[in-house]
């Protein structure tokens, strides 16, 4: 400490400091500190915490706390995270002591902890297992109190501590800044190994609430979003009305007008015995082939299986990141090294350096590690590759770094390797290898297990086809999906030798009709009628000011990209019909009308009579767009056709089209 603080410190008075001494004195809506936190977004944003917030706070820290007199923390969090408020402020107001060591003895040489007399600790799993596994165990048997959260406890780490603090209270707890640290709490003791984590109920004064995406509560089991209730919610952002606005919303189940609930964007669960369980964020999400995956689940059963003391599951882009083919990397750190330390069991690894890639094959057996994981999850959520670590990088504030997980492919589970023994093997062997992304496929190797899927099957059924010249079908790759299954199936006699060619049908002879075409048209001839319920047309309101020249080469340039929306249809002398697709237009294809005189009816009612005008299937146009100027920078825009050369779906994408035709005119 400096020494002019420490004078100034000693020149106060030891007298007990009452509100009536404070020329303003402090309320319960004063601010008692902001705290910055980026969450998962990773911008940094202040959370305003009000005197009343902290109260509510420390009035439950103060209830969970051992005697007074008896307290005695060392302080293992930096000040810039709110878990250090249980550190800073709980010696102090049970009259306690708080070691504050310097920081390299955590990460260093945590043995230096045991000449300090410590009766409480408050920590992540990741840090806790480090220092079980290498401090003094009689340190850890004089613990009175374990708190410990910010990150999923393993189950045998759990089982780790029971058995090296018996003398503690271990608490479990969960909480985001903006609820000021902590707002649910449960013994650890009492964990059960579940898909996700038991973060316990809400503490005193508090209420949480499981909702769906209408804010509408869920019953017991379904899975959704997390609300928090109650004194310890704070103000919102500091400077940021719009995201306070989104994040803390008017609370529905109070009653009462001012009384807010704050979206954690967590996903959790209440379980049958009033707990809840903790299953993720939902930006954290991974959609694979059109199906949501948690990795908090993927974790969950990873850890439980021999052998692995830590693991993480992200999505990667295989192929890089203009690939579209996302798989699932687990991270996986083997028994037999400390998760949560680097060499020599230091933290120091995990949050200054690089995590050591290891290869899993002398620690783990992937094929039967693959096998376990099909008893607990769907084909889907079982990862495709698999990274070793030597240690799980970690962030400052002891949660797993994402951001420092190094970018490899990780290993594929495979068959042992036997090389193909034909030419037809070789060629099936080259194709996984292209489709999935690996150096080399041998003839047991399985499509599926090796990381294929649904989508890149039928990648592979084109690649083959392309390259045998015979008809590959999807349903041959998922009933023989490996190299020598595959490669006897295409070597069989008798095989389709090559599947229909699609070419351009010629434009010097007449083009046949598709079949709804043909439905349209002889409707038409049938009764004029009844093309009117067959117009696909919209009208938008545009304000703004609006190049008008701009729209017209948009809407030309449109016509110009789509054959169909300058074709008509005749018939010939047999009555057959057939298309004529005309030449694309250079400029006026968009109709100005001026409408500065109209009023809102009058404007209704011609856009009425645009949308009712005929179209005529043999002279056309069966695409048309109108723009009509209503006031200097106000128009409306009628844009569609008939059904015969677009659906509604279709025109909406003809729109999106449009606009970025408009930006680049």
């Amino acid at each position: 400490m400096m020494e002019p603080t420490v004078k100034a410190i000693s020149s106060f008075s030891a007298e007990r400091v009452t509100v009536s001494d404070f020329p303003h004195p402090p309320t319960q809506r004063n601010s008692a500190y902001v705290l910055y936190t980026s969450g998962s977004t990773g911008t940094p944003k202040g959370v305003l915490v009000d005197k009343a917030n902290l109260d509510g706070f420390l009035s439950w820290v103060m209830a969970i706390a051992p005697d007074a007199g008896h307290l005695q923390m060392i302080m293992t969090t930096s000040s810039g995270f709110d878990s250090s408020l249980r550190e800073m402020l709980l010696p102090i107001l049970r009259g306690g002591r708080l070691w504050c060591v310097p920081e390299g003895v955590l990460n260093k040489d945590p043995q230096d902890l045991r000449y300090l007399e410590t009766t409480a600790l408050n920590t992540t799993p990741l840090v806790l297992e480090h220092l079980v596994s290498v401090i003094d165990p009689d340190w850890l048997k004089s613990l009175r109190l374990v708190y410990c959260g910010g990150a999923p406890l393993d189950p045998v780490l759990k089982n780790r501590v029971i058995a090296a603090c018996p003398h503690a209270d271990l608490l479990f707890g969960y909480g985001p800044t903006e609820t000021t640290c902590n707002v649910t709490c449960t013994d650890f003791r009492s964990l059960e190994p579940v898909n996700g984590t038991v973060i316990g109920g809400p503490i005193p004064d508090t209420q949480a609430y499981i909702v769906d995406a209408y804010v509408n509560p869920v019953p017991v089991g379904v899975v959704g979003e997390l609300l928090i209730g109650g004194i310890q919610v704070s103000r919102g952002y500091l400077g940021r009305a719009g995201l306070t606005a989104e994040k803390f919303i008017a609370d529905p189940f109070s009653g009462e007008y001012s009384v807010r609930l704050y979206r954690t964007g967590d996903l959790a669960r209440w379980r049958a015995d009033a707990t809840l369980e903790f299953l993720g964020r939902i930006d954290s999400q991974i959609k694979i082939r059109g199906m949501r995956v948690e990795p908090g689940e993927i974790e969950a059963v990873l850890r439980e299986q021999n052998g692995i003391s830590a693991a993480v599951v992200v999505a990667r882009r295989i192929g890089g990141v203009d690939s579209a083919d996302v798989t699932l990397v687990a991270y996986l750190v083997p028994d037999g090294i400390a998760a949560a330390a680097g060499p020599s069991g230091s933290l120091e690894n995990n949050t200054c350096f690089a995590p050591e890639v290891l290869d899993l094959d002398g620690y783990l057996d992937l094929g039967h590690l693959r096998l376990e994981l099909k008893k607990s999850l769907p084909d889907h959520m079982i990862p495709s590759r698999f990274v070793g670590l030597g240690n799980m990088p970690l962030t400052a504030s002891g949660k797993v770094d994402l951001k420092a997980l190094p970018l490899v492919e990780g290993t594929v589970v495979q068959a042992t390797y036997e090389a193909p023994v034909s030419p037809i093997e070789g060629l099936v062997a080259e194709a996984f290898e292209a489709v999935i992304g690996i150096e080399r496929a041998g003839r047991r190797d399985s499509f599926f297990e090796l990381g294929g899927h649904s989508l890149s099957a039928v990648r592979l059924a084109a690649r083959l086809e392309r390259s045998t010249g015979m008809f590959v079908a999807v349903r041959d790759v998922f009933e023989r999906p490996t190299v020598a299954g595959l490669a006897e199936y295409l070597d069989l006699d008798g095989r389709v030798t090559s599947s229909v060619p699609l070419l351009a049908y010629g434009r010097d002879r007449p083009v046949p009709l598709s079949f709804s075409q043909e439905q349209l048209w002889f409707l038409d001839r049938l009764d004029g009628r009844a093309g009117r319920a067959y117009h696909i047309e919209n009208a938008l309101r545009i304000e703004g000011l609006l190049n008008v020249k701009a729209l017209d080469t948009a809407c030309a340039c449109l016509v110009r990209r789509h054959e169909v929306l300058r074709t008509v249809f005749r018939s010939d002398a047999a009555g057959v019909p057939y298309q004529i697709i005309h030449e694309a237009p250079e400029i006026g294809f968009l109709a100005v009308e001026d409408g500065s005189g109209l009023d809102d009816q009058d404007i209704k009612a011609r856009v009425s009579d645009l949308l009712a005008r005929p179209f005529n299937l043999e002279t056309g146009p069966l695409f048309r767009a109108t723009l009509i100027k209503t006031g200097a920078a106000t128009h409306v825009f009628v844009l569609g056709g008939h059904h015969a050369v677009l659906d509604g779906w279709s025109l909406g994408v003809l729109t999106r089209e449009l606009s970025a035709l408009y930006l680049e005119a």
